[in-house]
């Protein structure tokens, strides 16, 4: 967030809505094993520079396990 609009210079300033910024928030499940699960952690890299995409990653955990980022994927690249 802070990378998108800087505030936490200024607390009384008005913050835009998440969706204003480009930053969104996703949960899924899917089936493993004959049954739901969830599909574990996101990570969401937004570069300094406003010219670069942020990128969207999903690590694959389970709600108790440890992040391996070794299991990290990349989802998504929002374009500029």
């Amino acid at each position: 967030r802070e990378a998108k609009q800087k505030i936490a210079a200024d607390p009384a300033k008005q913050r835009k809505p998440d969706y204003e910024l480009g930053l969104y928030y996703t949960s899924d499940r899917a089936a493993r094993n004959g049954t739901e699960t969830d599909l574990g952690s996101i990570a969401v890299i937004v570069h300094p520079a406003s010219n670069q995409p942020m990128q969207v990653w999903r690590f694959g955990d389970d709600r108790d396990d440890p992040v391996n980022l070794n299991l990290a994927r990349r989802l998504h690249t929002k374009p500029k």
